[in-house]
């Protein structure tokens, strides 16, 4: 940098550009109003700086003013979605059970499972939900033989009060051919 742009004859100290490498700077061409212009040009007799070094201070105190005023704007709109997380009756419970997941993450008993094994495991609980029926019969039927158990049992997996379409819609599967 050459001394005669160095110093500055208007009382305002100018901040110091960094230096770049040859070649980093890219030549961009703006259409500026003939008013801005001018006062640039004035502006650049009196400091005896260049249009270009003036023109970049001035879009770096743009950038610098502006991007203060985004970021403040950002920070407000983020206190008001964390106001309102707070305010939801569910971020409680939500809250909760994500740290209870992200606690778990790594005794997760289903990781490594294949869907034959976990399929497996829906059949064994099908099993043991027969075995819980079957048991509970023979408290309501403590006279019942085990072939009326067992068609009790094959009744009320077919026709289930309260549960008379199943527990879940899906297609129909013969529950019978499961008992025998």
């Amino acid at each position: 940098m050459n001394a005669k742009h160095a110093h500055v004859t208007s009382g305002h100290q100018s901040r110091a550009l960094p230096k770049r490498a040859k070649g980093q700077r890219n030549a961009t061409t703006f259409r500026l109003d003939p008013r801005l212009q001018q006062g640039l040009s004035l502006l650049g007799q009196i400091r005896r700086l260049p249009l270009n070094r003036m023109v970049n201070e001035a879009v770096g105190e743009y950038l610098e003013s502006r991007s203060a005023a985004v970021e403040a704007d950002l920070e407000e709109t983020l206190h008001r979605v964390r106001a309102y997380r707070k305010a939801d009756p569910n971020e409680d419970a939500i809250s909760r059970f994500a740290e209870a997941e992200a606690a778990l993450a790594r005794e997760d008993p289903a990781k490594g499972k294949t869907v034959s094994d976990a399929f497996r495991t829906t059949l064994d609980l099908f099993d043991t939900g027969l075995d819980l029926m079957r048991q509970n019969l023979h408290r309501s039927h403590p006279e019942a033989r085990v072939e009326e158990i067992e068609r009790l049992l094959r009744d009320w997996l077919r026709d289930r009060p309260g549960a008379e379409a199943g527990d879940c819609p899906g297609r129909p599967v013969d529950v019978g051919a499961r008992l025998l």
